[in-house]
């Protein structure tokens, strides 16, 4: 009853004030004041975005309508192969997928689920929780408002594995438009489900401390130490889909040597994520430009 409530009053205030829920919020997770009228720091341009948004990040949100865009800027290869698109999941369409997949919501985050062996899963299970997923309302969670204009749906797509039989390694570039001169770090998580892990490293991949408390400064046992061959393809990439943003993060896996495309983050984390030090904080927002 209580989160009944507490999801209601949020639901309120995405109508009547999110501005004001957003600075709350936001003073809570960061102790101090934000200025939205010229946010300077790299958190404070997180969090107006969350209420300052335009349609093309609601689109470039979903994780279905983001696949045409991909295909236009960058090709068709480099999506990752679907089995399905679903309004919500049959015991039909639920037979004719393959023993392996991952099926996924695309209006928010978390929610998706792998799928290595069909024959350990029931559709009723996977039902149950799939329409969990399609009722829940993503974007009141952390009040990213566009989230709310995403239809929720399923998309099915292929399971990627590295040679180790393990979901492969997620490279996050962040990318800042800084005025006509782009700036980028890039964010490696390792063992995503089993040892997660994540290290940050510069451009030409010289590893850096993490700079979001809560993460040690370097987990040394996951440094990746050789330049990855794909990197300047993954930066090219990356420069052709973000362009057009002040800041954005995009995903990409690496899988036989090939380069597949994850997502588009406007608000990581919903912008709750603080940065250890205040001058860090000031110099990415700085990239973001005029």
């Amino acid at each position: 009853m209580r989160l009944y409530f507490l999801m209601l009053i949020k639901r309120i205030c995405s109508i009547i004030a999110p501005k004001w829920y957003i600075r709350r919020r936001f003073i809570s997770n960061h102790h101090y004041t934000p200025n939205f009228k010229e946010p300077k720091r790299h958190s404070e341009k997180i969090a107006a975005r969350k209420f300052n948004y335009t349609k093309e990040m609601s689109v470039l949100s979903d994780k279905i309508a983001v696949r045409d865009y991909v295909r236009e800027k960058v090709g068709e290869e480099y999506l990752i192969p679907s089995y399905a698109v679903l309004d919500k999941l049959t015991e039909k369409a639920f037979e004719e997928l393959p023993e392996s997949f991952v099926i996924k919501a695309n209006h928010g985050s978390r929610f998706n689920l792998i799928v290595r062996d069909k024959s350990q899963f029931t559709f009723e299970e996977v039902k149950k929780l799939t329409d969990r997923w399609l009722r829940n309302k993503y974007y009141l969670i952390g009040m990213e408002l566009h989230y709310r204009h995403i239809k929720p749906k399923l998309i099915v797509e292929k399971l990627l594995l590295d040679s180790e039989g393990k979901v492969p390694k997620d490279y996050k570039l962040h990318h800042f438009k800084n005025n006509g001169d782009p700036k980028l770090f890039i964010g490696v998580h390792t063992d995503r489900f089993e040892n997660y892990e994540y290290n940050c490293y510069d451009e030409d991949w010289n590893v850096q401390q993490n700079p979001w408390v809560g993460e040690k400064d370097i987990y040394e046992n996951s440094v990746i130490k050789q330049r990855p061959k794909e990197l300047d393809l993954l930066k090219e990439l990356c420069g052709k889909l973000a362009s057009r943003f002040k800041y954005v993060r995009v995903d990409f896996y690496i899988v036989d040597d090939r380069i597949y495309f994850g997502e588009m983050t406007f608000t990581p984390n919903g912008g709750a994520m603080k940065l250890k030090r205040e001058e860090v904080d000031r110099c990415l927002g700085g990239l973001w430009g005029d």
